[in-house]
């Protein structure tokens, strides 16, 4: 009897080690995407004043700037960092072409691990801009899944 209860406690801890080493993958993935969500909803924090000097150019001129740095100092006492190292600055865009506004904002990353981006425009319609399925809602931005 001895020798079955050393072998079965051999096979429970291998059977351990095998879900743990099988489940590393998915924890890890979903630890991942849930700090870069976390930083994401941060960078949208950040950007509320941003968003709001735009508007009150906006509003005082006719037209959003042409850009972010005509802000300064009337608007906002600087143009905020998106507190990202990897993409410390917003991209801005006047056109704003692929939402129903006329500027967006957005941090655009070029590393080959991250083709995807995080956008913000005004009209917060996103819909039928971006494939169904293809983005994610974060606070008023979205974020865009490039394959």
């Amino acid at each position: 009897m001895l020798g079955d209860t050393s072998i079965s406690r051999t096979g429970l801890k291998m059977l351990t080690a095998g879900i743990l080493i099988a489940s590393a993958p998915f924890v890890g993935t979903t630890l991942a995407h849930s700090v870069r969500e976390h930083a994401y909803e941060r960078v949208a924090d950040r950007s509320i004043e941003l968003q709001k000097a735009i508007g009150k150019y906006e509003r005082a001129h006719g037209s959003p700037p042409e850009i972010l740095q005509q802000l300064v100092p009337e608007y906002i006492s600087s143009v905020p960092s998106t507190g990202l190292p990897a993409c410390p600055d917003f991209s801005y865009s006047k056109i704003g072409y692929r939402m129903r506004g006329c500027w967006e904002l957005s941090l655009r990353f070029t590393a080959p691990q991250y083709g995807d981006e995080f956008v913000y425009g005004p009209s917060g319609e996103y819909m039928g801009e971006f494939d169904p399925g293809t983005f994610r809602k974060i606070s008023d931005w979205i974020y865009v899944v490039h394959d």
